[in-house]
């Protein structure tokens, strides 16, 4: 089954799929879906200061050193504030609706379920976004 690339004529913006061979999405994937699959897949297991001769070293999330804490709630929100800090700063194309997105800890991953409720600036189209955020142990 060949992958079908997307229609790229009316796209607002466009990333390249970092994981083109371990998903079933095309090479270019535009919009918010370039947003979720692209930027905040990099954001995220990218930790603070990893980068920082070559780009910007304060470029990341402060997720890696979070998930090595003990799961509870202090450890909840730290992850949630993390998440909602480095879209704020790193991602200007969405914004996050902190009061429709849930961080819940879940013992058998172990590690967070998140569902964050994003807002596309350009077009004002809301979408949810479902992920796991296991502990350094399971990754």
């Amino acid at each position: 089954m060949a992958i079908q690339p997307y229609n790229l004529t009316y796209a607002s913006y466009v990333d390249v799929n970092p994981r083109i061979l371990q998903n079933e999405m095309p090479e270019l994937i535009p919009d918010l879906d370039s947003v979720k699959f692209a930027a905040f897949f990099n954001l995220f297991r990218c930790p603070v200061g990893a980068r920082g001769r070559i780009f910007n070293a304060r470029f990341g999330s402060n997720l890696y050193w979070l998930l090595q804490e003990p799961l509870d709630e202090t450890s909840a929100e730290a992850v949630q504030a993390a998440t909602f800090g480095a879209i704020k700063q790193w991602e200007p194309r969405v914004t996050v609706d902190q009061t429709r997105s849930r961080f819940d800890i879940d013992f058998n991953l172990p590690g967070y379920r998140v569902r964050l409720a994003l807002v596309d600036n350009i077009t004002g189209r809301n979408t949810l976004m479902s992920f796991n955020l296991p502990t350094q142990s399971r990754i």
